[in-house]
């Protein structure tokens, strides 16, 4: 009996370590998607980095049917493959952009978006002033 408490002890602690070793992927893109409200208000966004800690944040209300996605390469995919041109580009959507992807409400259209919110022609980046608490994780 003894001998099982302490194979069962020894098992546990073999799989604490083993999880606690285990290794994320940096992302091969940056990506931030920007939610809105019925409004065409901002209301949420969450972000996907190349690196850092935290890799991931999200603040305001992210749970919106209404987005605009957003997505740069990584210079880690260069760094990794050793030949830029064999990194995935991101398939943009709207032209001089790097927009991925977006479903507005009817109120506002991606032109309106990107002008009036600066959110469509740089690496995703928190937006500023917004007062939303960012949070570390996805959601």
């Amino acid at each position: 009996m003894k001998i099982k408490k302490s194979l069962a002890f020894v098992a546990v602690i073999a799989a604490a370590a083993a999880w606690s070793s285990v290794a994320f992927a940096q992302p091969m893109q940056s990506t931030s998607s920007v939610y809105f409200d019925e409004s065409g208000n901002m209301v949420g966004q969450s972000i996907l980095f190349c690196s850092g800690n935290p890799l991931s944040l999200h603040g305001g209300n992210v749970h919106t049917p209404y987005h605009v996605d957003t997505s740069v390469p990584c210079s880690l995919c260069s760094q990794k493959s050793g030949n830029v041109g064999s990194c995935p580009t991101p398939d943009y959507i709207v032209p001089k952009t790097v927009i991925v992807a977006y479903t507005l409400p009817t109120v506002l259209n991606i032109t309106q978006a990107c002008i009036s919110m600066d959110i469509c022609d740089v690496r995703p980046w928190e937006v500023p002033a917004t007062g939303w608490t960012y949070t570390a994780g996805v959601q």
